[in-house]
């Protein structure tokens, strides 16, 4: 074969040996130190979540290994491996890309989901005017302290939070005895504008660790904490985190915690998720590029490359063309990669989003048939592969019904997600600028300023 016709192989078709080459290229990759970019200090937390991720890594390096390398797909073939290799690895990585616990973890971790209060009845009209009453009172304690003036709240004793952007926090008021005191909120939250930093709520604490906030807000709202499995944080009394424990768990400053203490929101910004959304500080809509931004370019590639895969494929079978399949191969390998991608890009967009309760319903939905069509593409790839490319006449019929199930999972999986933005308004930053920017006037007007630029 010379180097013209080398990603080739005799029947035209894209060599095995490419596909092993990405594959392996992907297992090296994807590990718990790449992957662990995406948690707040680099760190993959827990020993079941790691040992996940080497067995993905095994099963790609060794799928790749066995395609790319002649010698050792010529062993597999003379000794049978391949269809036993096959019978073991395709469905375990289907398994493990369809139910991976790594992938459960960053979508309830990267989340603050919203509490379900739909079963706890309607708020009382003392519970409605509380709500009004401390978001009014908010504002004026705000105007009165200046701590729109974010130097006159540092010399009020708020400092920045470890490891934060947003949150400022006044220890003295955390480790005191009062709980929900809007003149000594132990959270100050900021966020970015055209004149810096801009006060857009509260948030307040518990006095102790496992202490449950009080209600005075019936079903508007409620109280939450957040889950640090595996390392956990270190903190101050159990209660102010500064750090994260090293390898052993130690902790140079305070003591090891797994979860935070309940904490409770108060926006004074019209937040989209209620005055008392648990979902992290709003946004400010105007951020030039978003990880979120990704997942709809690459999905794009994935929906027509396998739609076209799957159509080829089809119809080569009726007409009885090779040529047609063998296309259908190329952009099955490729929307094999991509579609890898596309998940990846979903579920770290997942965690720069904010959703109500219904928004969640819709996502598990699209997310769970999301899984589904990355494991049946993997499984239509590798069995492509594990023949060279060719389409397999003899179990046509099976093949088909795959490519067939993957092509509808695919549409399926396209709706939810067009429900998620169109129906569920998921991730429309205009929404979010048009909140922000009338927060900002309404900022300007009560300091008595300019309207902001």
């Amino acid at each position: 074969m010379n180097t013209r016709h080398a990603c080739r192989n005799e029947r035209g078709s894209l060599s095995p040996a490419v596909l092993g080459w990405i594959l392996l290229g992907a297992g090296v990759l994807i590990n718990r130190w790449t992957l662990g970019l995406l948690a707040p200090d680099g760190h993959i937390d827990g020993e079941w979540r790691n040992a996940q991720i080497a067995g993905f890594q095994a099963l790609l390096i060794l799928a790749g290994l066995l395609l790319a390398v002649p010698a050792l797909r010529a062993w597999s073939n003379r000794n049978g491996r391949t269809r036993a290799l096959a019978a073991v690895a395709v469905p375990a990585l289907a398994t493990l890309i369809m139910y991976s616990g790594f992938g459960v973890y960053l979508y309830l971790s990267g989340h603050q989901h919203t509490i379900d209060l739909s079963r706890v009845g309607t708020a009382t009209p003392e519970q409605l005017q509380w709500a009004e009453d401390i978001r009014k009172r908010g504002w004026e304690v705000a105007l009165k302290n200046g701590w729109f003036d974010i130097e006159k709240a540092k010399r009020d004793g708020f400092e920045l939070q470890w490891s934060d952007t947003e949150h400022y926090v006044n220890r003295e008021y955390l480790f005191d005895d009062e709980v929900l005191n809007i003149e000594k909120p132990e959270f100050l939250l900021y966020l970015d504008s055209p004149r810096g930093k801009l006060l857009v709520g509260y948030m307040f604490f518990t006095r102790k660790l496992e202490d449950h906030g009080p209600t005075p807000f019936g079903p508007l709202g409620a109280w939450h904490f957040h889950p640090w499995p595996g390392r956990g944080y270190c903190a101050i009394d159990e209660m102010l985190v500064v750090s994260r424990p090293d390898e052993q768990g130690h902790c140079a400053e305070g003591v090891r915690v797994d979860r935070s203490a309940e904490m409770l929101h108060v926006y004074l910004i019209e937040h989209p998720l209620g005055t008392f959304a648990d979902a992290m500080v709003f946004s400010n809509g105007n951020a030039r590029f978003s990880i979120a931004w990704v997942h709809p370019i690459l999905v794009h590639f994935t929906i027509a490359l396998l739609l076209l895969a799957v159509v080829l494929d089809v119809i080569g079978w009726l007409a009885r063309r090779e040529f047609l399949h063998r296309v259908a191969f190329v952009n099955l390998a490729v929307v094999a990669v991509i579609t890898l991608g596309t998940m990846a890009a979903g579920m770290a967009a997942e965690m720069n989003v904010q959703m109500t309760e219904s928004d969640h319903a819709t996502l598990h939905t699209h997310k769970y048939f999301a899984f589904s069509v990355v494991a049946v593409v993997i499984v239509l790839a590798l069995w492509r592969s594990a023949l060279g490319g060719r389409f397999p006449r003899r179990a046509a019929p099976l093949y088909l019904v795959l490519a067939l199930s993957a092509a509808g999972l695919t549409v399926t999986t396209a709706y939810w997600g067009g429900e998620l933005v169109y129906r569920h308004g998921v991730s429309v930053a205009a929404i979010d600028k048009f909140a922000f920017e009338n927060y900002m006037r309404q900022v300007d007007r009560a300091l008595g300023r300019p309207p902001s630029p």
